[in-house]
């Protein structure tokens, strides 16, 4: 039987003329090398109004049995396997509507903090035995990544293997001002995905 895989990315926002998160998720559902598994990808706008609601219009057309959604940290240097989402949307930073959003609960009726189902600690664990910069985060921040994050989790229509992974920046130019100790090969971070999905379609 074959896993279906949604896998996410974003459009560009914040000054970044691309956003790698929409190309990485892009070569791997162009990847024949991944046994298994049927991967779709996705460019999610960058929008607190409508990028849940756009995941959900996706999700209800197609059945799927995993969700993995990649988001751009600008100062991470390693990826970050993000195990939780707040019930909060607060940032400085306005998206790519222009709307700022401070102190918001995303969903009263929801918990204030939702996790993942699956094992970060123990994917952490094997991909860094792997040979990838690989941490588990607590915090997917509290920008659009966090509010799809949030709302995926807390969505009849997703499937129950859902995760959020950040990625850091693939291009040395884009941040020489934002004092980051050095970018990400995208081809070191296309082959983390095409070892960590074969870990989530069969568990370790």
């Amino acid at each position: 039987m074959t896993y279906k895989l949604l896998v996410t990315g974003f459009d560009p926002f914040g000054g970044f003329p691309v956003n790698p998160s929409f190309q990485v998720a892009k070569t791997l559902a162009n990847r024949n090398d991944i046994p298994g598994v049927h991967i779709e990808a996705h460019e999610i706008p960058t929008k607190w109004d409508i990028s849940a609601q756009i995941l959900k219009q996706i999700l209800m057309k197609n059945q799927f049995d995993g969700l993995i959604m990649i988001g751009l940290a600008a100062k991470r240097a390693v990826i970050s396997l993000e195990k939780t989402a707040q019930n909060l949307d607060d940032c400085e930073s306005a998206d790519n509507a222009g709307v700022f959003r401070h102190h918001q609960i995303i969903d009263s009726s929801a918990p204030m903090v939702l996790h993942t189902n699956l094992p970060v600690e123990k994917l952490e664990y094997e991909l860094t035995l792997d040979g990838f910069s690989v941490e588990v985060s607590h915090s997917a921040g509290n920008y659009v990544c966090n509010h799809l994050y949030f709302h995926a989790l807390n969505m009849p229509e997703c499937p129950c293997d859902v995760l959020f992974v950040h990625i850091p920046p693939t291009d040395e130019k884009l941040i020489r001002n934002l004092e980051h100790p050095g970018a990400m090969s995208i081809s070191v971070i296309e082959d983390f995905f095409a070892t960590l999905i074969p870990k989530i379609i069969v568990p370790q």
